[in-house]
């Protein structure tokens, strides 16, 4: 996601098992189904990391790779995995304990995505353009989208960072600047991650569901589906278009506890704005993640708990973000560096708090990405089963491939100590792992089709939850002073009730027109708390949502 243009549109086996690639294994005898071993899910989501950049590294080493791990290490010279170079050549893999890179931020939108995947931009022309739709400098149908039947080749990481390089600063990126968006993080920059991956269970196939940015990946963790959205921005289109029904709504319909905690320093939180019209009759299950750390020291964690780092902060400069994008630039007039370390940081903080928890030994936590984020990796996603619906796509897409691997953690009592799974896995294995345990139904032919996860989980195994040390990260400056309490919804609401007027997307009809009228009627930034909180009521009192 772009995050500067997002703010600008809308205005606000057990322990010692050596190490191996396994199936799904069977359930011995005597023991118990695996989704009986959890009572709470706690999900946390990080934002735009690839498998190969956050967990290449994890293990092997160079021209020595692990068996049953498939990371960036290969046999032989240079023994590690490449990409073409833009400039000649081929550009390794390469380790870095930097937690800010890379400095610019790779193109992540479905235009770029085809480029990383099909190694080449399809016009030619479409070469250091903008991959967001709707400006001047947009790239151009079809979108370097590949001719029907073509096999993705990994093969233009490199190629579409040299271009977002040019689009995001102005100027010519070097061999050297390129060669950040094919690194791997050692664990110096993240020995929490690291940790929890050796110590617990990681998925080494495990997929964002559409070759895209944030929203429509984020859509379809909790839906599924996204009703024919493909790209962000525009950004206010997502609110009042996006009517496909989530599994947080279902699950109140059967009785299943739930909340989304966020950060109060964050904007608004994601979930309820990219699937409003379906979560805004649940706006009070959404809590500040205070509540969270609560409800995991006394033990009442809900069923299913959905965690949203610091994203959109409003206090970039005092309260950085912690979801691990990757730096991006100004932002409420200042410059943003954002680093992974601080992500780290909050895994610790949140894996921490369950490991102290009377609900510990029934509680199973995952760690995952929304998306890749344009970093780099060498796995080329498979084919899939298309939602269904008959919405009409953005781009003629049909949704029938996946999008690029992302990391996956499963932390439980219950998961033997380094275990990793090699089978698929894709974001909607939640949704239906999920509907398996607790009875909810498919919600779309997506979610009915996807594996499901929980054979990770050894209902033999019994293990303990190690202590983890977060990295050192520089100190935020002085704090200000964030939102009240769902002041940023309020902020959210306010715009949704100005843009009312905004017609529903027709078939064929490219959703980006659409948006331009409700985007520039969202509610001032500088609007008081007063006037939000009337704007609230407002909305609250007239909105009918479908």
């Amino acid at each position: 996601m772009d995050r500067r243009r997002f703010l600008q549109g809308s205005g606000a086996v057990a322990a010692g098992l050596a190490l191996g690639g396994c199936t799904i294994p069977e359930v011995g005898e005597g023991s118990t189904d695996p989704l009986d071993t959890f009572d709470h899910v706690v999900v946390v989501m990080f934002e735009n990391r690839s498998f190969d950049n956050l967990l290449g590294g994890l293990h092997g080493a160079p021209g020595a790779p692990r068996p049953g791990f498939d990371g960036v290490f290969l046999p032989g010279s240079p023994g590690v995995v490449s990409n073409p170079s833009p400039f000649g050549g081929r550009i390794p893999a390469g380790p870095t304990s930097i937690g800010t890179a890379p400095s610019v931020d790779p193109g992540e939108t479905w235009a770029d995505v085809n480029v990383q995947l099909f190694g080449e931009f399809d016009p030619a022309s479409n070469r250091f353009k903008d991959g967001s739709p709707g400006t001047s400098t947009s790239m151009t149908a079809p979108w370097n989208a590949p001719p029907a039947g073509r096999a993705a080749d990994m093969s233009g990481f490199a190629l579409d960072y040299q271009s977002a390089w040019k689009v995001g600063t102005g100027q010519d990126a070097t061999p050297a600047d390129i060669a950040q968006v094919m690194q791997y993080f050692t664990s110096d920059a993240l020995p929490v991650t690291h940790s929890l991956a050796r110590s617990f269970g990681v998925f080494d196939h495990w997929f964002c569901d559409v070759p895209s940015d944030t929203f429509v990946n984020r859509s379809f963790f909790h839906a599924a589906d996204s009703t024919g959205l493909v790209t962000e921005p525009p950004y206010a289109v997502w609110p009042l278009h996006n009517t496909a029904e989530t599994i947080l709504s279902r699950m109140a319909s059967k009785g299943v506890s739930w909340n989304v905690f966020f950060d109060p320093w964050q904007v608004v939180p994601l979930t309820l704005l990219i699937n409003f019209r379906d979560l805004w009759p649940h706006i009070g299950r959404f809590h500040h993640i205070d509540r969270f750390f609560s409800a995991a020291a006394s033990g009442s964690l809900p069923q299913y708990t959905f965690i949203e780092p610091r994203m959109l902060t409003i206090d970039p400069t005092g309260h950085p973000e912690s979801d691990m994008h990757p730096t991006f630039f100004e932002l409420f007039g200042k410059y943003v560096i954002s680093d992974v370390r601080r992500g780290d940081a909050f895994l610790h903080q949140v894996y921490d708090a369950i490991r102290r928890s009377p609900a510990r030994d029934r509680t199973l936590l995952l760690m995952c990405f929304d998306e890749h984020g344009g970093m780099h990796d060498h796995v080329p996603p498979p084919a899939t089963t298309p939602p269904g619906g008959g919405a009409s796509a953005q781009y003629g897409f049909g949704f029938d491939r996946l999008g690029v691997r992302v990391p996956t953690l499963a932390i439980s009592s219950h998961v033997p100590q380094g275990r990793v799974v090699q089978q698929q896995m894709q974001n909607t294995s939640v949704i239906r792992t999920l509907s398996e345990k607790w009875g909810l139904g498919s919600l779309t032919a997506r979610d009915a089709h996807a594996p499901r996860f929980d054979g990770i989980i050894d209902p033999r195994a019994r293990r303990a939850w190690p202590v983890t040390t977060p990295p050192q990260v520089d100190a935020p400056e002085a704090p200000a002073q964030p939102f009240a309490s769902g002041l940023g919804v309020a902020a959210m609401a306010a715009a949704r009730a100005a843009a009312e007027a905004l017609p529903r997307l027709q078939a064929g009809q490219e959703v980006d027109t659409l948006a331009r009228g409700a985007a520039a009627k969202a509610a001032p930034s500088e609007a008081t708390s007063e006037q939000l909180r009337v704007a609230l009521e407002q909305a609250n009192a007239t909105l009918q949502v479908g």
